[in-house]
């Protein structure tokens, strides 16, 4: 389990029913990261599930779970290093 917490403002029941739906904020349109809707599918697609509890003037927690793998996740190939790369003069169109 992973947990997200804040100590900000927190959700009223209202909030909370509507904050995985796709597009809805709070916030306006200047946001910091992904929205919960996003975190949801991500979660979901993954076979896990989000528990949401938040109290007005209490801060929000958002619980995270995601079931262990069967078996061991091979390791990523390592990317190539292009730091010493010479800078290229090509235009994309």
């Amino acid at each position: 389990m992973l947990a997200v917490s804040d100590t900000g403002t927190g959700m009223d029941a209202a909030t909370q029913a509507r904050a995985f739906e796709p597009f809805y904020t709070t916030k306006g349109w200047e946001r910091d990261g992904p929205g919960p809707f996003i975190v949801y599918g991500i979660v979901k697609q993954n076979g896990g599930g989000i528990v949401l509890s938040s109290e007005p003037s209490r801060g929000t927690v958002f619980e995270i779970y995601i079931p262990a793998a069967e078996a061991p996740v091979p390791a990523a190939p390592a990317e190539a290093d292009d730091r010493d790369a010479e800078p290229s003069n090509a235009t994309i169109s």
